[in-house]
């Protein structure tokens, strides 16, 4: 790795970038918070300079750390599995590459400036949540709203990757691909492994709320979609119910994300199912999409419908 590359630090590796480039190797990018579009390299996206570095005071002395080298040393081990799916249109992966995925799915959730700009919400989640009287509690003697950029950035990347626990609950989702045409192409964001939720509205979603689909578009016509067994459940149980002579297209979507479940090949979706997840990738995105074609129009006309999530900071924490 290259002085450069250690200095620019990207929090969606550039084997997934890739995938999004045009003929000329660009990337279109879509600034939701000004409306402005441009072009660059998988290189210069998605990335900012010293990220993940930090320093820790060590024995009265300042030792100078980086998580970059981790995420590097994961990233090598996922990106065959993810070409071979993306080559292939379909999922069949081993149980150890699903694990090998599952943590990949949870660094890339948790890596994001997203996530990082949350940080205080969620210490204070955190806080709330377990005994603060602990010594052996890392948080207990943390004021959330009195941290400087040091901090946030040693707490942000203790909790990427200190919480196998979040791992594991990715790799027990049931997984599953979807697919568009090359016309209609998913968006990526910078918020890329992103949730949804047709039960009751586009971002009331989460880890255990019923309903919530997890997405991650891993190249323009494919995306990995993954449910939690309760939810798998819930629609099989729903479906039986439906008269079979009268499908609404959300039904059929599901229908037909159930049967790729078991055959593990990726199903072909709708223009309307298709345009539902890049409208839940604009809502979950902090600042910017990219696309392999300069075609953002659906995400403009949402925004101006919806300018509430033109706001980079209104995410909230939902695990």
């Amino acid at each position: 790795m290259s002085n450069n590359d250690t200095i620019r630090q990207h929090y969606i590796p550039q084997f997934i970038l890739r995938n999004f480039v045009d003929v000329k190797g660009k990337i279109s990018v879509f600034d939701k918070s000004t409306d402005k579009r441009f072009k660059c390299t998988p290189y210069n996206s998605a990335c900012e300079n010293h990220f993940y570095d930090f320093s820790l005071n060590i024995e009265n002395e300042e030792h100078s750390t980086t998580f970059e080298q981790a995420f590097s040393a994961v990233e090598n081990l996922v990106a065959p599995i993810f070409a071979r799916i993306v080559k292939n249109n379909e999922l069949k992966i081993n149980t150890v590459e699903k694990q090998r995925v599952s943590e990949f799915l949870w660094l890339q959730f948790a890596r994001t400036k997203c996530m990082r700009g949350h940080v205080r919400e969620i210490l204070h989640e955190f806080q709330a949540k377990t005994n603060m009287n602990d010594a052996l509690n890392p948080y207990s003697k943390m004021d959330p709203d009195n941290l400087d950029e040091n901090d946030i950035k040693i707490i942000h990347s203790g909790f990427i990757l200190g919480s196998q626990s979040f791992a594991d609950l990715f790799y027990n989702l049931r997984w599953g691909l979807v697919s568009t045409v090359e016309n209609r192409p998913f968006f990526l964001s910078d918020h890329p492994v992103f949730m949804m939720n047709r039960l009751k509205n586009i971002d009331y979603v989460g880890f255990g709320k019923l309903g919530t689909e997890f997405c991650f578009p891993i190249a323009p016509t494919l995306m990995l979609k993954m449910m939690e067994v309760n939810t798998v459940n819930y629609f099989k149980f729903e479906l039986r119910k439906i008269n079979k002579t009268k499908k609404f297209y959300e039904e059929v979507e599901i229908i037909n994300f159930l049967q790729c479940l078991n055959d593990k090949k990726a199903f072909l979706c709708s223009d309307m199912e298709c345009n539902f997840i890049n409208k839940a990738q604009v809502v979950n995105s902090e600042k910017f999409l990219y696309s392999c074609k300069n075609d953002f129009s659906l995400a403009e006309t949402f925004l101006k419908q919806y300018p509430k999530y033109k706001n980079p900071l209104r995410i909230t924490m939902r695990l």
